[in-house]
């Protein structure tokens, strides 16, 4: 095994150690001479996992001294969400909370959650227990908590991440651009165009100002794609079943010439209608029609019955991000600002 590799596994198995409560807090480790012979290793591979184990605020070493298991610190973590249930830009609340909650117990944190926070006197009580109570990051994925953040925050110390874009919030996280990777995959399948669903709401509203909506990105597109992207197979529309429906017998009525349609949905519930309008056009999928639909970690289509190709965020990726950002705060006593990236995954079932 490479010296990289040695380095990487001995500091998983030493942090598991520390974790697990074996090494204990305060408590001074061997010289890295010994660690070293114990594990049979050069003393370079051992100073490297110190340097990893420090960077992760696992470890501190003092000069003359040398190095100890850091004391921990319960630390605390709040989330606010709003009355739409939702976090992040992909992630399903069910899901994420599940990951999120095991980490917050296995890393010995403390996490406060309030819910449909969409009004003043919600956020009034989110600050009274700010106030009351010392915190150290709090998670926002309400649009009204991040619109009025600073003034809910003022003068309280505490590293603020926004689940989403939201432009009213300094540091926030935001999915990689997952859209030309999922007309890659509709190319791949020979379709001759590719349609857009996605929501009617403004989102130019919400996202920062270096940021782009779904519709610049698609459009965008099109001048790399212009035989298979166009304004006019862009469709925008309520969050429902009924009116994705509706666009969706427009739209192959609009392209009966059309061999293989491809259409993107931007989220699941346009993909329900979407699906309604394929069997009701007499359309087959994987045939004429192919669909590729965002999908919610734990909700109902991530295990729908008919072949769809998914996309979603990481949710464990995206819930380690946090308590990244969470340690390098820590550590460094300075606010992170900007955006942080989420990787996207795509499932195809037939692939």
């Amino acid at each position: 095994m490479s010296h990289k590799g040695k380095s990487i596994e001995l500091a998983q198995l030493f942090a598991e150690k520390i974790r697990s409560g074996e090494w204990k807090s305060g408590e001074r480790l061997q010289s890295i001479h010994r660690l070293a012979s114990e594990y049979n290793t050069a003393v370079a591979t051992i100073s490297k996992v110190m340097e990893i184990l420090d960077n992760k605020g696992l470890v501190e070493r003092i000069n003359g001294r040398g190095v100890f298991v850091k004391e921990k610190k319960n630390l605390k973590v709040v989330l606010v969400f709003d009355n739409n249930s939702e976090l992040g830009t992909n992630a399903h609340k069910s899901s994420f909370l599940r990951v999120f909650l095991t980490k917050c117990r296995e890393e010995n944190i403390t996490c406060t959650i309030f819910e449909n926070v969409d009004h003043a006197a919600d956020c009034v009580r989110v600050r009274k227990y700010l106030t009351e109570n010392a915190c150290d990051a709090i998670l926002i994925s309400s649009g009204y908590f991040a619109i009025h953040n600073k003034k809910y925050l003022k003068n309280i110390p505490i590293l603020v991440i926004g689940c989403y874009a939201y432009k009213w919030v300094d540091l926030y996280l935001r999915s990689e651009v997952w859209l030309e990777d999922a007309i890659n995959y509709l190319l791949e399948q020979g379709c001759d165009k590719i349609a857009m669903f996605d929501h009617e709401e403004d989102a130019e509203h919400w996202l920062h100002l270096n940021e782009k909506s779904i519709k610049d990105i698609y459009l965008d597109l099109a001048g790399k794609y212009p035989d298979k992207i166009s304004e006019s197979l862009y469709k925008r529309t309520k969050l429902s079943p009924k009116d994705s429906y509706r666009l969706a017998c427009e739209l192959f009525n609009e392209n009966k010439e059309c061999k293989r349609l491809g259409i993107i949905s931007h989220d699941a519930i346009f993909t329900y209608g979407i699906i309604s309008a394929i069997f009701r056009n007499e359309k087959n999928l994987w045939e004429d029609v192919f669909v590729v639909s965002h999908a919610n970690k734990g909700a109902y289509l991530s295990e729908f019955p008919i072949p769809l190709i998914t996309y979603s965020s990481v949710i464990a990726k995206e819930c380690d991000l946090i308590f990244e950002l969470l340690q390098e705060y820590q550590k460094t006593k300075k606010h992170p600002q900007g955006r942080k990236i989420l990787p996207v995954e795509f499932y195809t079932p037939l692939a």
